[in-house]
């Protein structure tokens, strides 16, 4: 049976080589957060130390990392609900940026329904084509800024080394809403302890865009960041209202004591005749 096998053999081969030739290339992208324990502060590491297990709950942390609110606060600074994709001959990959000059004109909270827009380079300009109306735009001179048109970005070329490496690609622009984009990038996002006594996070997302997904794990953790320093901001601020908030009111009552105290002095004529003496002394002396 070996021209089974060896046609077995070609057959697998070319279809492992289609595969790896054809199928989206997906990298997988982590990194490690450690929680610090504020209970205890910066202590050195002692043997109790090392072999004290941890206070803190790290499902806790876990659950605010991919919370929606976290996720919200990402896509708004990276702007994810608008996404770019190079159209190539097989396959549209997402890319990070696009390669030429582009400006966003709709808000982000504007977009309540997903768009998108195919961008044409050809050699007597670009072209704009609404995939969703099927209305195209053309601009001549390789820049949106000149003509008036009702896009919802604007996009420029006029750099002539741009021009000679971006002929005949096609780029895509999508929109989606906020709300769609914080929903997705919690499903790609897989946060997970490192071990039962470690107090280290590790973030894992996976996506087509390497660049694009390391920029998403190091906001992340630059928004967690700040997140937890408001919170502790406002403890400490809301102790210090309450601090205050005591302070007047005990000064009000230690002032109510003193004139109960003088007034009960001077009703029943109680005098300290030693300490009015050396008052008394004292204002000759």
């Amino acid at each position: 049976y070996w021209p089974w096998f060896l046609l077995t053999l070609l057959i697998m081969l070319i279809s492992a080589y289609t595969y790896l030739r054809y199928a989206p290339r997906i990298f997988e992208t982590y990194s490690k957060v450690k929680i610090l324990d504020e209970s205890e502060g910066l202590e050195l590491p002692t043997s109790a130390f090392i072999f004290k297990r941890t206070n803190i709950n790290l499902e806790n942390e876990i659950e605010i990392l991919t919370s929606y609110l976290i996720m919200n606060r990402v896509v708004r600074e990276l702007n994810l609900n608008t996404s770019f994709y190079e159209e190539g001959t097989i396959q549209t990959s997402q890319i990070d940026e696009l390669p030429f000059d582009f400006e966003q004109i709709i808000k982000p909270d504007s977009i309540s329904n997903g768009l998108s827009y195919k961008i044409n380079i050809l050699s007597n300009g670009l072209t704009v084509t609404n995939l969703k109306t099927e209305k195209e735009f053309s601009f001549p001179d390789f820049s949106t800024y000149n003509e008036d048109h009702r896009l919802p970005f604007n996009v420029n070329l006029n750099y002539e080394d741009s021009k000679s490496d971006l002929l005949e690609k096609t780029f895509i622009i999508a929109f989606k809403s906020v709300k769609e984009a914080s929903l997705s990038l919690k499903t790609k996002i897989k946060v997970e302890a490192i071990g039962e006594q470690s107090d280290l996070l590790k973030l894992t997302i996976k996506g087509e865009s390497k660049e694009l997904s390391e920029k998403i794990l190091n906001t992340l953790m630059d928004v967690f960041d700040k997140d937890g320093i408001n919170d502790r901001q406002l403890v400490s601020k809301r102790t210090l209202d309450f601090i205050d908030e005591r302070f007047v009111f005990l000064a009000e009552e230690l002032d109510s004591i003193e004139i109960s105290y003088q007034d009960f002095k001077q009703d029943n004529n109680l005098v300290d005749l030693v300490t009015d003496a050396e008052l008394g002394l004292q204002q000759r002396t």
